[in-house]
This record gives structure tokens, sequence and C-alpha cells, in this order.
């Protein structure tokens, strides 16, 4: 395969992985997520392009798949890979980082390290919410703290938090995302 054939092998990957996180087959005759991720590495490497974005780009996503596994140091090894060539190549301010920096947050979940997640998961937030045009943010913002008020227990302001989210949407002429596209918490 040609060094771009790293690039469709990562994305197979990607693509199986998230078919079974839905709880679907992988069509027949597929690799495992994993297998698709390890060849990716190995042509990257066999080209001698093994410290790149793409690389980085795919020790994320099999740190994430470790991590769901449970395979937890292999997916401390992997995150902390990518999160190292990402600033090795000085792209600390990159969404591609940030994904890396909230795949290590939820790692530190899993491990009971709350101090860790919320360093991580804190970093993750300030840099993809960077990424957001300044009305998405303003609204992601108001539900965020909806969600606080839910997880604290109290009901009335998360009620008020979602109506200020409404308006806002309103005011700011965005419109509320699919029902499809909304996460379930």
């Amino acid at each position: 395969l040609p060094v771009d054939g790293g690039w469709i092998l990562m994305n197979l990957g990607i693509g199986c992985q998230a078919l079974l996180a839905d709880g679907e087959q992988i069509p027949p005759g597929s690799l495992k997520p994993l297998e698709y991720f390890n060849q990716a590495l190995e042509l990257y490497e066999s080209y001698g392009q093994g410290r790149g974005p793409a690389v980085a780009n795919i020790l994320r996503h099999r740190g994430s798949l470790h991590t769901g596994e449970g395979r937890h140091d292999e997916a401390r090894s992997d995150l902390q890979k990518a999160k190292a060539l990402y600033e090795a190549m000085g792209q600390q301010a990159s969404e591609n980082y940030g994904e890396v920096r909230r795949a290590q947050g939820l790692l530190c979940v899993e491990l009971g390290d709350t101090a860790g997640a919320e360093e991580a998961l804190q970093d993750a937030i300030r840099i993809l919410r960077d990424k957001m045009a300044p009305n998405l943010r303003l609204v992601g913002m108001i539900r965020d703290l909806a969600h606080m008020y839910t997880d604290r227990e109290d009901i009335g302001s998360s009620k008020e938090a979602l109506r200020a989210q409404t308006r806002a949407r309103e005011v700011l002429g965005i419109p509320a995302p699919a029902s499809n596209a909304r996460v379930q918490l």
C-alpha cells in the first residue's frame, strides 16, 4: 500500500469501532479495529513517517479503543505518545490535541484518578471550546450550567438554564441540533 493507505486503514478502524460501540456487527471479512490501527501504524513506520500527525491521531484512536476494552496500560502508553507527538509538533492548541486530552481524561476516570481526569478534561474543554464559533460556545456554556445544576440536584436552576439555552438559540439564530444528533445523558 502507498503511505496514504495508513489513513484509509485508520478510518476503517474508526468505522468498525463506531459500529461495535453502537452494538452493531462489523461486516464479514473485516478486521477488528485494533488490527486496522496496528496495520496503519506499521505502514507509516515503514515509510519513515512514524512521528507525524497521522500517527498521533491513530495512537489517540487506538488508545481510546484500549480504554474501552479495559487495557489501561496500553491506553496510557498510546495516549501519552500521541500527546508527546502533538507537543513536539507545537500543536497543543489543535483540535486533535484536545481530543487526546479528552481521551486521557476518560482513561483517568476509568482508573479512579479524579485529579488527573479533571486536569485533562479541563484542558480538553478549553482547547475544543476555542474551536467553536462564539455563538455556539455561549450556548454550550449555558448547557453546561444546566448539567451542573442537574448533577447538584438543583432542578429549578437546571430548568431555568435550559430555558436560557433555548432563548439564546432563538436570539442568536442557532438552530437546535437534530434530535438524533443529541447525546443522551
